[in-house]
């Protein structure tokens, strides 16, 4: 048995809901306040497009003038507030670089006034002349009691053996028969000296590193060396009779066949003065204590005690 269709004319005494309104905008009748036309539309709550047929008239108008139309928001204008705190943040900026333009300035400018303020006081300073320091001058028995000095006693006659040697290591003596020509070069010279000793005299002494031979003039190298290096209290000394320009030959007869010279001319003998450091003898060319070739081995000597002269005596007796 099939139920009878309800009309869809019932009205609302059927006991039926009424129908939900439609939500539609109404766009409002007044010109909008931004020119641009950026406005923004808000629903509010929802207006009816017509009033139901199952309402009066009446009820319609007082139901659509209790609930506001679509409305239309405005960006709102901006306060004075806010336009002063835009021109605000450039104007402090402005104000902080002033500022610290007007303080390095003065830093500048101040530096250079005082560097000038105190050339100028600089310059108005006068130094007072120092009078020279003079010594007192001795009694004159003390220096009548002076000892005779070393540098007085660096030469004579004899060998020197009994002088009291202070700031020389080394000295020479001449047995020879004629006068010697002796030349010394020193490590720090760029030159050689010589000194002139005289027959059975002692003297030309010294306290260098450096090397020292007879000659009777410069150009002639083909001589009898003595050798000796002082640091301190520590003498490192030797006898040479190297060829020159041997180079790098590796024994006497090599080096006579390579330079075609020899490099003995006088006998020599060191003696340490009050020291047990061994003596040197040379008294012929080939000797055993004298260097042969550059590289020799076992020819250095060294002598630690810091008393000891070295006594270098040409043409010594046998």
């Amino acid at each position: 048995m099939s139920l009878p269709r309800r009309s869809s004319s019932s009205s609302g005494a059927d006991g039926l809901p009424p129908p939900l309104p439609l939500l539609v905008p109404t766009p409002r009748t007044s010109e909008p306040l931004d020119g641009t036309g950026n406005d923004t539309w808000l629903f509010s709550p929802p207006a009816l497009r017509r009033p139901s047929g199952r309402t009066s008239s009446i009820a319609a108008f007082f139901q659509q003038a209790t609930l506001p139309p679509l409305q239309k928001s405005y960006p709102m204008p901006e306060t004075k507030d806010g336009r002063r705190r835009q021109y605000r943040v450039p104007f402090v900026l402005f104000a902080c670089f002033a500022v610290f333009a007007i303080l390095a300035g003065v830093l500048v400018f101040g530096s250079r006034d005082s560097d000038s303020a105190s050339e100028k006081t600089a310059t108005n300073i006068t130094v007072a002349p120092v009078a020279p320091t003079t010594a007192t001058p001795a009694p004159t028995a003390m220096l009548e009691a002076v000892e005779i000095t070393e540098e007085a006693n660096a030469s004579g006659m004899g060998d020197g053996t009994n002088v009291p040697w202070k700031f020389h290591r080394y000295y020479f003596v001449n047995n020879c028969t004629e006068p010697l020509h002796i030349y010394q070069k020193p490590v720090n010279m760029t030159r050689w000296g010589f000194c002139d000793l005289a027959v059975g005299t002692y003297g030309c002494a010294g306290n260098e590193t450096g090397a020292s031979y007879h000659t009777p003039a410069a150009s002639l190298d083909q001589a009898t060396l003595f050798e000796v290096a002082v640091v301190g209290s520590t003498v490192s000394y030797d006898i040479s009779v190297i060829p020159p320009g041997c180079g790098h030959e590796m024994s006497l007869a090599g080096c006579k066949a390579r330079s075609g010279k020899i490099g003995f001319n006088l006998p020599m003998r060191v003696t340490p003065l009050q020291s047990t450091c061994p003596t040197l003898t040379c008294l012929e060319d080939g000797c055993v204590d004298a260097y042969h070739y550059p590289d020799e081995p076992n020819k250095t000597r060294v002598c630690m005690e810091p008393t000891a002269t070295f006594q270098v005596t040409f043409c010594p007796s046998p």
